[in-house]
């Protein structure tokens, strides 16, 4: 059940708040008057309502004492239930330009007070709806229905024409689904329509002026029945030449005759039984054929040149069609009189001519609209196919053939509204498949097969020439690529040979020497007593410094052998590397640092590096698993070296004096790199080796 607000709460409502325009007459002149920007009150009775497509309203017309005004509603709109017509409300909003150009009333608020009873709609004419004195009332008047189309802006709508015989009035009516088709259905009937005239409408259309506004499909009553459409109508024949300009004020009329021309956009001509032409557009359905006998109703509307019904239906009718034979004329003469002047010869519209020409070109291929241009003489004549079921593909570009048709003329605007209207074309319709037969094809070698040749040979050198200038391109980038890497073959060897060369002379002096070094002091060891002992310590030492001067001298032969500084891939080259020194150790490898961002020295020393830790970790901390990895941190090369064997206190590990060198070469190898070494573990947990070197440090 509906609310009914309280008397006192209902004078509060209709008070407005300071300067705030409260009664439909201040409303009114605020709005179309002399716009004020203000805030509005108004407490009414509801005369109109109008529903957007999701049940909101979108146009509300309310009266008080002071008369009506229409309100449209705001997009953050509050709504006490929905607004019905009789119903007593409280309407709340501001007044604003739309669009910047169209003074409205919007509403922001809305309260419901009581209920009501609607009022009867009031029976004006088109001529009172235009006039404004019906403004803002429920009303209601009867004209024939002239147009019907939907918006372009919004698809939710339909536009009607609806002329009374004296004036003409715009209608707006939301529509969904298929009733915007009905609507168009009733185009040339009588209908009445019940709504509410404003001075302007919210429409992107912003010149349109007063628009009556319909509430639904509902509103828009057909008064014509559907057996009165032919029967009953006047015959077209009665209107006389002299009120052609006017005929857009009449009714729908009827015409009988024979077709004599089917044209495009779904038009046709008519010969009626006392001889005149007829034009009538059929929106729907299928058309008449050529020869036919017909009798179309429509709304008439004149080109002031001949008489047209539009948006016009037809049915057969009895009777017997007399073909008129075609005359054979110069198509120069449809467009220039005898002396030659520009003229267009509007008295052969509707009668059948016959011609010679070439085809020259071919428009709008789809079957609703077919065009052929033809030139004769000079002319250049649009044969209007459309009718036709063959293909005008038939009828190839330069053939020259024989045209019968129907001469049409063609208006730029077929109404007598414009200005004045003026003949667009005169074109020949053909009435059946005979009409166009062609006398010669166009021979195979023309002009334009001549420079479609030409264009292809020239285009075939064109790409002979690129394709050369890219071979020589490619052939000089290839002989540079294969240069480089011969370059590199050839530096590859002589860096071979060189290494080959130093590890022969190595081999061949130093080591020898070395060894016969050593083996003199272990036969003086083997001569001491117990007594030297401490000469004993020395020569162990220097035993021990000698051993280790031999394993540091291979492994210097091994790395002038070692094609290890050649992979591409450093992991690769760190177990080429690896493989003379292990055997059953598991080595795991995960050195992300790419080897052409590492120089040959950093490179080398990192070799040497990871080589000592492993062979010391297998050696003597017995390890069976080592891992390897690198990556890049930072500004620095970070490298680790992992293994579980026995470990040992970095602090308490014997060195030089010791005859033990691997950790202080390998100090000072990092401190050449101007890195940093740094160790972890203990005895029984593994050992754990960090590096850092700088990346400024492996370019230099």
């Amino acid at each position: 059940m509906k609310r009914i607000l309280p008397l006192s709460a209902f004078l509060i409502l209709s008070v407005s708040a300071g300067g705030a325009v409260h009664t439909a007459a201040a409303l009114r002149d605020a709005v179309y008057g002399n716009f004020i920007q203000t805030e509005f009150t108004v407490t009414g009775r509801v005369n109109f309502v109008r529903l957007d497509g999701f049940g909101r309203p979108n146009a509300i017309a309310a009266e008080d004492g002071t008369g009506g005004i229409i309100m449209f509603s705001n997009a953050e709109a509050s709504w006490d239930g929905v607004p019905k017509p009789g119903d007593l409300a409280v309407f709340s909003g501001r007044t604003e330009l739309d669009q910047g150009k169209k003074p409205c009333a919007y509403i922001e608020k809305h309260v419901f007070i009581a209920p009501g009873v609607p009022a009867e709609p009031i029976d004006v004419t088109a001529g009172d709806i235009i006039s404004g004195v019906r403004d803002f009332q429920r009303t209601r008047f009867s004209g024939i229905l002239r147009d019907a189309t939907g918006s372009e802006t919004n698809p939710n709508w339909t536009m009607l024409v609806v002329h009374d015989g004296h004036s003409r009035v715009f209608a707006s009516v939301p529509t969904a689904g298929r009733e915007g088709e009905t609507l168009k259905k009733s185009i040339g009937e009588r209908v009445r329509l019940t709504g509410c005239s404003v001075p302007d409408d919210l429409s992107p259309r912003l010149r349109i002026g007063r628009v009556f506004l319909v509430s639904g499909t509902g509103d828009v009553q057909s008064l014509t029945a559907e057996t009165e459409n032919a029967e009953n109508l006047p015959d077209a024949g009665g209107i006389q030449y002299g009120s052609l300009s006017g005929a857009e004020t009449l009714g729908p009329h009827r015409v009988s005759g024979g077709v004599v021309a089917v044209c495009r956009n779904r038009r046709t001509v008519i010969r009626t039984h006392d001889g005149d032409f007829v034009g009538a557009e059929f929106p729907n359905g299928p058309m008449p054929g050529y020869g036919e006998t017909v009798t179309a109703w429509g709304l008439p509307e004149s080109d002031l040149f001949h008489l047209h019904l539009t948006n016009a239906r037809w049915k057969k009718t009895d009777g017997v069609f007399k073909e008129e034979a075609p005359v054979s004329i110069d198509p120069r003469r449809l467009f220039t009189n005898r002396h030659g002047a520009p003229e267009m010869n509007s008295r052969l519209h509707g009668h059948p001519v016959r011609f010679t020409g070439v085809v020259r070109s071919r428009a709008g291929e789809d079957a609703a609209n077919r065009l052929l241009h033809i030139e004769s003489d000079g002319a250049l004549v649009t044969v209007d196919a459309t009718s036709l079921p063959e293909d005008i593909q038939n009828f190839p570009i330069g053939s020259r053939v024989a045209v019968t048709g129907t001469c049409v003329i063609e208006m730029e605007t077929p109404r007598s509204t414009s200005s004045f209207p003026k003949i667009g074309r005169i074109s020949v319709v053909p009435r059946k498949p005979a009409d166009i037969a062609v006398i010669s094809y166009p021979p195979w070698w023309t002009p334009a097969r001549l420079c479609g040749v030409i264009g292809a040979l020239f285009a075939a050198l064109v790409a002979i020439f690129i394709w050369n200038i890219t071979l020589r391109k490619a052939a000089v980038r290839k002989g540079r690529e294969l240069m480089c890497a011969e370059l590199g073959q050839i530096k590859a060897a002589m860096k071979t040979e060189e290494r080959t060369r130093l590890a022969v002379e190595l081999h061949d002096s130093v080591a020898q020497m070395i060894t016969g070094i050593s083996m003199e002091i272990e036969a003086a060891k083997g001569m001491g007593t117990a007594a030297e002992r401490e000469m004993m310590e020395h020569i162990d030492i220097a035993g021990k410094a000698l051993k280790s001067c031999r394993d540091e001298l291979r492994n210097c032969l091994w790395d002038l052998r070692s094609q290890a500084l050649e992979e591409n891939d450093f992991g690769k080259a760190i177990m080429r590397t690896l493989q003379p020194h292990v055997s059953d150790t598991r080595i795991d490898i995960d050195f992300a640092v790419p080897r052409i961002s590492l120089s040959d020295n950093t490179a080398h020393a990192l070799l040497r590096i990871i080589r000592e830790l492993v062979t010391n970790a297998v050696r003597h901390g017995k390890a069976t698993h080592i891992l390897i990895t690198g990556k890049f941190d930072g500004e620095n090369i970070a490298c680790t070296v992992r293994d579980d064997g026995r470990g040992f206190n970095p602090d308490a590990c014997p060195g030089v004096f010791q005859g033990h060198f691997g950790l202080a070469g390998i100090r000072e190898r990092v401190s050449r790199l101007r890195g940093k070494i740094s160790i972890a573990g203990g005895p029984g947990t593994g050992s754990e080796f960090h590096l850092s070197i700088p990346k400024a440090a492996n370019f230099q």
